[in-house]
């Protein structure tokens, strides 16, 4: 394959996973009842909850790792360096998923919380959970997350070990990612206690998360700057994915608070209590967000 196939290759995949991207996110956004779903359901939401922690911080990063490292390489070296990051990281969630199923197994977990994604208990974890990481990332609530740092060894290794080894390690990074989703997904895992169904989900996870930083590597390589604006709007998109994450836990605690499922927001005539818990939960946040600022300006 000379260069010029080579870069049309690349220009084809790149679409593809574009398009896959995109397709991804849309049928995620649409997905408002996470108890009723199968095994099947749960394997392509694990995909496509990979596919959305780009535009977290902790899972960022990932692509200002290897962007650099696989840009100017030519597109053969570039493309493979890509692909052996994003393995390591698809790996690196395998593992947990098969770790994860096994010990839900050795405790008998499928005993314990057996249907649990289709009990109730699990509309407040994720109400939670996304409320609480929603105010961490406006800066509401201070949540330390955990850091990794490469070691040395790597940077004497060659090209394609050293892609290889910092997707394997940095795969970690994503493990304490503010997304509610890939929380519901470690609980079901641990439910189902059987380590290959749960390689199978942190596989399809692992490579949701891998092909974002694959599309953004290969667009690179072929000389298309598509992280510039990731680099530009990153703490307008921090702002943003931490707002839409307190809506969305504001959202789902009126369901879970008032025993409601579904759209509740289109009830007629609208439920006066329902909405007041929702802005309440919904706005004061950012008063009190406002207030923080206020207060740190008249001190300085």
């Amino acid at each position: 394959m000379n260069g010029q196939q080579s870069r049309t290759f690349l220009i084809i995949l790149s679409i593809f996973l574009f398009i896959a991207f995109g397709g991804s996110l849309a049928w995620l956004s649409q997905q408002t009842a996470l108890a009723t779903g199968s095994f099947g359901f749960f394997l392509f939401l694990a995909y496509a909850a990979g596919m959305s922690m780009i535009i977290l911080p902790c899972t960022l990063p990932l692509v200002f790792v290897i962007i650099p490292l696989a840009s100017g390489k030519g597109y053969k070296k570039g493309f493979f360096m890509a692909l052996l990051f994003g393995f390591g990281i698809t790996l690196t969630l395998t593992l947990y998923g098969f770790a994860l199923g096994w010990v839900g197994k050795f405790f008998g977990l499928d005993r314990q919380i057996s249907g649990a994604v289709s009990a109730p208990v699990i509309l407040p974890i994720i109400a939670i959970l996304a409320y609480v990481f929603g105010l961490s990332e406006l800066g509401v609530l201070r949540l330390r997350l955990p850091a990794f740092n490469l070691p040395q060894f790597i940077q004497k290794q060659s090209d394609y070990a050293k892609s290889l080894l910092m997707g394997l390690i940095l795969g970690n990074a994503g493990v304490a990612c503010p997304n509610p989703l890939f929380y519901v997904l470690l609980l079901y895992i641990a439910g189902l206690a059987n380590p290959f169904s749960g390689a199978a989900l942190g596989f399809a996870h692992g490579l949701g998360r891998a092909t974002p930083v694959f599309l953004l590597t290969i667009l690179a390589i072929l000389g298309i700057q598509g992280a510039r604006f990731l680099v530009e709007k990153r703490i307008a998109i921090e702002k943003i994915t931490g707002y839409a994450l307190l809506v969305f836990g504001a959202f789902l605690s009126v369901g879970w608070i008032f025993g409601v499922r579904g759209w509740w927001i289109y009830e007629t005539p609208p439920n006066l209590a329902h909405w007041i818990v929702f802005l309440a939960l919904s706005l004061v946040p950012l008063l009190i967000l406002r207030f923080k600022k206020k207060n740190y300006g008249t001190n300085e």
